[in-house]
């Protein structure tokens, strides 16, 4: 006698196919996340190296307004000498006496004064814009280094994220194929197939036929409740959705809901079985 139902054996065999898909469809999840870890990783790094590389260019151009300030007020100071030169010179030509004085040479100086007064009023403008455009560099300069902070902090601990989905990936395949290999190994094989059957035993060392009987009855009850066991978390994995996010589109969920759902057609048509699983999956 058969020790298994083909609606049995095919649950059986169903889960332990299931198994070895959900460890892929589990993977691919999985890996989804690790690679979206991975990608926002990778823009928090470019964000990095863009903020690093602007904070670069505006210490160089802070550099190079501190030379050009300490220039213009270089010149300014040259230029308040030079009027005070001139109007020391004013001043000695206004204590003579005024017939003594040269007018022509008196007016030269003002006028040489005047130009240096407004050569210096125009490097005062430049050393305020100069000034002003120093405080904006170093504003942006404090904005990048507050947003390269971030970053930084950002991208370790996206790198830490990233290594806790690798180790968490790693160890869920891990387990997933113990089950897969354990379903596998609890998967019994129909009679003519085991290599303990009594079949193949040479006479006289097989059990008698009560005894066997009833080894059989017992390991058909073991592997009903075995059987109702692996059916439950059939349907449990089918209706958690992993198989549909990982093969969208594909029929395994109904062909596996099949396994569980069509009756036996009894010894002798298996073929007739399969067609009712296909048919009911909806699978032409």
């Amino acid at each position: 006698m058969n020790l298994l139902s083909r609606r049995s054996f095919a649950v059986a065999a169903g889960l332990s196919l299931l198994g070895a898909c959900g460890l892929g469809a589990l993977s691919s999840i999985a890996r989804a996340d690790v690679d979206a870890t991975a990608a926002a990783l990778a823009d928090a790094r470019s964000r990095y190296d863009g903020l690093k590389a602007l904070i670069d260019e505006l210490v160089a151009q802070y550099q190079q307004l501190c030379v050009e300030l300490e220039s213009t007020l270089g010149q300014i100071d040259a230029k308040a000498q030079q009027i005070a030169d001139i109007q020391e010179e004013i001043d000695a030509l206004f204590a003579v006496p005024a017939e003594q004085a040269d007018e022509e040479v008196l007016a030269e100086l003002e006028n040489c004064q005047a130009d240096l007064a407004a050569q210096k009023a125009e490097l005062e403008t430049l050393r305020t814009q100069k000034s002003d455009q120093l405080a904006e560099v170093k504003r942006r300069q404090d904005e990048a280094t507050q947003a390269l902070n971030e970053a930084d902090a950002e991208v370790k601990a996206l790198a830490e994220q990233y290594d806790r989905e690798l180790a968490a990936r790693a160890q869920a395949e891990a387990d997933e194929k113990a089950k897969a290999d354990q379903v596998q190994g609890e998967t019994p094989q129909p009679e003519g197939q085991d290599g303990d059957s009594t079949k193949d035993k040479p006479s006289g060392e097989g059990k008698t036929e009560g005894a066997g009987k009833d080894e059989d009855k017992d390991k058909e009850d073991e592997f009903a409740q075995i059987t109702e066991a692996t059916c439950t978390r059939l349907r449990e994995i089918i209706a958690s959705g992993v198989i549909a996010e990982a093969y969208p589109g594909s029929l395994l969920a109904a062909v596996l809901e099949a396994c569980v759902t069509v009756s036996s057609t009894g010894e002798g048509y298996c073929a007739s079985w399969v067609t009712e699983v296909y048919d009911q999956a909806g699978v032409g």
